[in-house]
């Protein structure tokens, strides 16, 4: 696209609007400021759906260029958190690159080149609350080598306790980066606040080509609710869908924004026309309805036949939760 697409950047108590290469130079080009010179660590911190992971993704891959060379940087690692998951306790080069590699060895020797070179590397963390583990972070503190769980592996990368010299970046929604420790806690934020109006016209209308620019209007004069959360890019791109599958049918709030998507893109097996799906959603709205009034966010079978429905009807709408759930839940679900 012609022009950037722009970021809030919450750069050492200022906020800057500014380009991706501009949060790029801000990532690379970024001095040191402590006493011990050890290298801050940055958060990317938005919304699901916002463009965290694309964001990430496009920063490794443009670091991997010359670009990259350019700033002294060697390695370049990008690692998917929610993929991280042991059943025991491993070392730190486990943690990190045993995606990339079978081999203990190759492990190892990757690791200890990066413990040599770390002023030359990158590790780009993405999805840090996405991680399969849900402990809470350990602050015990552990070396280059020690055996700990994932957690606690991560705290030792995010205090700078070891990998002190690499540039690391994370990525999250907020309530995960706010729960961290203090001396975890990143030293800079990039905030995503999503798309300008500007540049979510022109993807909106680059989506739907042909007569985009008379189905924007529209949104503009019938839906202007809409325009908020458009800026965030999956539901610019979900509103892009329906208005290109409907032009007739264009949401006027958020909620029925969701109700359309329900309606034109989920395909129920057991559920062989549309009317029946309008049925069973209305059904669906009485029964959450009743339960937000009782206090209670998760149902039971029961639930679904007082409200003339079988757990079949709805098989592809609803949330299964085995068991119970924590008491601290306001209701159980079997």
């Amino acid at each position: 696209m012609r022009n950037e697409i722009g970021f809030n950047a919450r750069k050492l108590r200022r906020t800057e609007f500014v380009s991706f290469e501009g949060v790029l130079k801000l990532l690379l080009e970024r001095k040191n400021f402590t006493p011990s010179d050890k290298n801050p660590v940055t958060a990317v911190v938005a919304s699901a759906g916002s463009g965290k992971t694309t964001l990430m993704r496009r920063m490794a891959t443009k670091c991997l260029s010359e670009f990259g060379r350019q700033h002294g940087k060697e390695l370049i690692h990008y690692i998917e958190l929610k993929d991280v998951k042991f059943e025991r306790r491993i070392r730190p080069f486990e943690f990190l690159f045993s995606g990339l590699y079978n081999s203990e060895q190759k492990m190892k020797q990757t690791y200890q080149w990066l413990l040599d070179n770390q002023a030359k590397a990158i590790l780009y963390f993405d999805g840090f609350d996405q991680a399969a583990w849900r402990d809470q972070p350990n602050d015990r503190k552990i070396s280059d080598y020690d055996e700990a769980d994932e957690s606690t592996i991560m705290f030792n990368i995010l205090s700078r306790n070891i990998l002190s010299h690499v540039k690391i970046v994370i990525s999250s929604r907020e309530f995960r980066v706010s729960d961290l420790p203090l001396d975890a806690q990143p030293d800079d934020i990039i905030t995503l606040s999503g798309l300008k109006l500007e540049d979510a016209e022109r993807l909106f209308v680059h989506i739907i080509e042909k007569n985009g620019a008379k189905a924007w209007g529209n949104i503009c004069v019938l839906s202007p609710r809409l325009l908020s959360i458009i800026s965030v890019p999956v539901f610019l791109i979900l509103t892009a869908m329906l208005v290109n599958h409907d032009s007739s049918r264009i949401p006027r709030t958020v909620a029925e924004l969701y109700n359309e998507i329900i309606y034109n893109f989920v395909r129920v097996k057991n559920i062989e026309n549309q009317e029946h799906i309008f049925e069973v959603i209305d059904k669906l709205k009485g029964m959450a309805f009743e339960g937000m009034q009782e206090g209670r966010v998760a149902f039971k079978y029961k639930d679904l036949e007082k409200h003339n429905l079988s757990s079949s009807d709805a098989s592809d709408l609803i949330l299964k939760v085995p068991g119970q759930l924590p008491r601290c839940w306001p209701s159980t679900a079997g």
